[in-house]
């Protein structure tokens, strides 16, 4: 077993220690600068040259593309209101009141006709 003075010597407690919150400057090589960017400018050049493409991208928009998102847009209210339909269709089911479960699969029916014919229709 060792003693203490030994153990002092490998941790080294002599050592300066930085204050609580400081950092230590670190001994690491200098990040070589991007070609693309300009001297003295950070490291986020990458990003910012992503971030304008991406920009620019987004101001190309194909037509095609945006009739279709728009059209996918004005559509969720009327899947939604099918989508609850058919799960009070399901809830009904087993109720022992068959005229409910009738009713609302009746017109479950009625407004897919209505979705079908609309979504065709343009």
């Amino acid at each position: 077993m060792r003693n203490h003075t030994e153990t002092a010597q490998i941790i080294q407690l002599s050592a300066s220690r930085p204050k609580f919150g400081k950092r230590i400057a670190s001994r690491s090589r200098p990040v070589a600068a991007n070609p693309q960017c300009e001297e003295n400018v950070s490291t986020t050049c990458n990003a910012r040259f992503r971030a304008a493409k991406a920009k620019a991208r987004s101001a190309e928009v194909d037509p095609v593309m945006a009739r279709r998102a728009e059209a996918y847009r004005d559509m969720e209210p009327h899947v939604c209101d099918l989508v609850k339909m058919g799960t009070i269709a399901f809830q009904l089911f087993d109720d022992p009141n068959r005229e409910l479960y009738d009713f609302a699969v009746c017109r479950l029916s009625e407004m897919l006709y209505q979705f079908k014919a609309q979504y065709y229709a343009e």
